[in-house]
């Protein structure tokens, strides 16, 4: 098992690398740093630089960082890291709750790249639940409406309050087309989209559908159905079709589909937005 010296050592400077990269907008490289199946690699597939600059924070316009914490995992799967951005303002380091960020990375093909990023402290690691608590939190202290600062906008981005564009090049199929925009427009939040994604491509792997112009809508409905089981979002089947301009009686068949063939949890840790990942691993 690594120990915290060599996590620190040996790993960070690959997460370093890629916080560098980010605050410079220099794209290039960056994809060679996240690992291809995990979040933060789905969050530039469909957002590109302004999805990981909202979550690494790095709209703050600060430069200075410090590593507060590195956490190896049982069996060196996974390796969480939390640093922070200092307040130039000061000349000691000094720092807030609010100048957090946590990642977590793992071993791909002999280099370790990262999983999944989050603007928060690893003891606080947040959820998509968890940022709309902390939003409607803000709202009461002023007075109703959101503060103007950047520290809210990774926030609204998992909230499902802040709707970045969502690339071409992120949509692999005509259901995903009709799928994503949908979710986005209905106030799902960014890992939300993240998971229905993988949701659809997973069931397309296990057990490819006929996709056509007449069942496109039927697909991206089932998988949206899921999806609102999984973030706790209360909406009838019945809205759902509604929402697609599908018949109701036709939506159930699919849905029994993809949740038999991905044997899919009432919690699925592998498609619900608001598991908390460090409880997890733990």
């Amino acid at each position: 098992m690594l120990t915290t010296d060599q996590a620190i050592t040996d790993i960070w400077p690959r997460g370093r690398a890629l916080l560098e990269l980010v605050l410079n907008q220099e794209e290039r490289g960056v994809r060679s740093l996240l690992a291809p199946k995990g979040s933060a690699a789905a969050y530039y597939n469909l957002h590109g630089m302004v999805g990981l600059e909202v979550l690494l924070k790095t709209l703050f316009g600060r430069s200075q960082v410090g590593l507060t914490q590195a956490i190896p995992t049982q069996q060196d799967r996974l390796i969480f890291f939390e640093f922070v951005w200092f307040d130039p303002e000061h000349e000691q380091e000094v720092y807030q709750p609010k100048d957090t960020v946590s990642l977590s990375m793992e071993r791909v093909r002999k280099a370790w790249r990262v999983v999944d990023i989050n603007p928060s402290s690893l003891s606080h690691w947040v959820t998509s639940a968890m940022a709309r608590g902390l939003l409607t939190e803000e709202r009461e202290k002023n007075g109703g409406t959101l503060p103007q600062s950047a520290d809210v906008l990774p926030l609204a981005f998992l909230a499902g309050q802040m709707k970045l564009p969502i690339r071409a090049a992120g949509m692999k199929d005509d259901v995903e087309r009709q799928l994503l925009p949908m979710l986005q427009n209905q106030g799902f939040g960014a890992l939300a989209l993240v998971n229905a994604r993988k949701l659809w491509r997973d069931f397309v792997k296990r057990k490819p559908p006929r996709i056509n112009e007449n069942t496109q809508k039927l697909w991206a409905a089932a998988v949206t159905e899921i999806m609102a089981e999984q973030a706790h979002v209360e909406v009838t089947q019945a809205a759902i079709a509604k929402l697609y301009g599908v018949p109701l009686a036709k939506l159930f068949t699919p849905i029994r589909e993809i949740r038999t063939t991905l044997g899919i949890a009432a919690a699925d840790e592998r498609y619900s937005p608001i598991l908390n990942l460090m409880v997890m691993t733990k």
